[in-house]
């Protein structure tokens, strides 16, 4: 409760350090329990935060960027059909320039609305892995699309 300042998530908690303490108790030689146990929650518990803060900040982020690239989409909203279906094509020769990695993680987060967990499943990579593979998908496609527009409105 210290740390965490709510009940329902300390006896969560609470339930991981026990099960931790099953294997930590065979693998070590305690001369102070009190102390030792003391140490082991109170890092528990900080790493806990510490994974909490890192998601906020990565959600935050992912916000951040999800906006910046919705703004960008605003420049795309299509007056007529033409445009539409060469907004498309356009779009689509981008997506065809990215890494395999990148193409498949903006097709499963943007269209099949997949979450990092199942996408990291999926391609069997890491988490970490998948939130950089849409980021530099992301920009990789921003970049693609500003200079084809670019070229489009000099013609």
């Amino acid at each position: 409760m210290k740390y965490l300042k709510d009940l329902e998530l300390s006896k969560d908690l609470t339930m991981e350090i026990y099960e931790k303490l099953i294997t930590e108790l065979q693998t070590q030689k305690i001369e102070n329990f009190k102390s030792w146990l003391y140490v082991i929650v109170k890092n528990h518990c900080l790493m806990y935060l510490r994974k909490e803060k890192k998601k906020q900040a990565d959600l935050e982020e992912f916000e951040k960027n999800s906006v910046d690239l919705m703004e960008n989409q605003m420049d795309w909203h299509p007056f007529n059909d033409r445009q539409e279906g060469i907004q498309r094509m356009i779009l689509q020769d981008c997506l065809k320039k990215l890494s395999e990695e990148q193409k498949v993680s903006i097709n499963m987060f943007y269209l099949d609305r997949k979450t990092y967990e199942d996408i990291s499943l999926f391609m069997k990579i890491e988490v970490k892995s998948v939130k950089s593979f849409l980021q530099n998908g992301r920009r990789n496609l921003k970049i693609c699309l500003e200079r084809k527009m670019k070229r489009m409105t000099t013609i």
